[in-house]
């Protein structure tokens, strides 16, 4: 079962590549609430863009297809910062299952897969529709009817966030403990270093630098249990590596001899703070 938390980085950042450069992505998923109106999914995106051609596949867990929902015809409200949500219903048969983004060109932008890590068997991969062959992203499962799964965190792209079981279902409002803010990354230039949100800061190291195929990272331990997010991205802000990692110390080989020559910015993102490093590939 744990394969879904160790999936190799190129699996991952095949599909999560799309993800970044999408206008939208799934902010929350209640599948298992005891009022069948309260169960959906949330997206978000920029307040007052459209979802024309948008659409999202409910996947169940053996990896077939049971719905296709168009996302059309909607707009999104302004709810935080420029930013909102929209809530769709969901027709969840069970306690595992899984639902893809879908982009007006047929392309995957984003697929999470939810569910226990014990009982009946998780979705590991589409076997139909549009996500057919596509490995998902595991985000964990909820603890009891009431709860849903939301992403948390400060940005504005889903690299940003991070999924947890809360008490809480927003039904299409922005999640308690997430806060949208724009050009969180900065990578308009060429910034390295510490950029701390709060007193437990990352102070993560990065080495060689310049490098020609593959970084050593290490992370000191978090003294809150919270997970983190490692993620490389290009100059374009394209993500092209996203890991979860836990709050324990660690160090961590990144393969980057397959990237071409140029600069790239490592960020690692936590609840309450972020650290960024810009990156040379020779």
């Amino acid at each position: 079962m744990m394969k879904y938390l160790l999936l190799p980085a190129l699996l991952v950042s095949s599909l999560f590549l799309n993800a970044q450069s999408a206008s939208y992505f799934i902010n929350e998923i209640s599948y298992a609430a005891s009022n069948p109106t309260e169960k959906g999914f949330e997206i978000v995106g920029e307040a007052g863009s459209q979802l024309d051609g948008w659409s999202a596949v409910q996947y169940d867990a053996a990896g077939w297809q049971q719905k296709v929902d168009d996302l059309s015809n909607q707009i999104i409200p302004s709810q935080q910062n420029g930013y909102g949500t929209i809530w769709y219903d969901i027709e969840q048969g069970g306690d595992t299952g899984g639902l893809a983004l879908v982009d007006p060109t047929g392309a995957v932008v984003q697929f999470v897969a939810y569910g226990p890590l014990s009982g009946d068997e998780l979705l590991n991969g589409a076997l139909d529709g549009a996500a057919a062959g596509v490995i998902p992203e595991y985000i964990g499962a909820v603890t009891d009817a009431n709860s849903a799964m939301q992403l948390i965190g400060i940005g504005n792209l889903y690299p940003t966030f991070f999924w947890v079981s809360t008490q809480t279902s927003s039904l299409g409002q922005i999640n308690d403990n997430q806060f949208f803010v724009s050009n969180l990354l900065g990578l308009q230039s060429s910034t390295s270093g510490a950029n701390n949100l709060s007193e437990d800061a990352i102070e993560a190291v990065a080495w060689p630098n310049p490098t020609t195929d593959y970084l050593q990272v290490r992370l000191p331990e978090l003294q809150v249990d919270v997970p983190r997010i490692l993620c490389l991205y290009d100059q374009n802000g394209r993500q092209l590596i996203r890991r979860q990692v836990s709050n324990a110390p660690q160090q961590i080989q990144l393969e980057l001899g397959d990237l071409p020559a140029g600069i790239y910015y490592l960020t690692v993102f936590s609840k309450d703070n972020q650290w960024q490093h810009e990156v040379v590939v020779n």
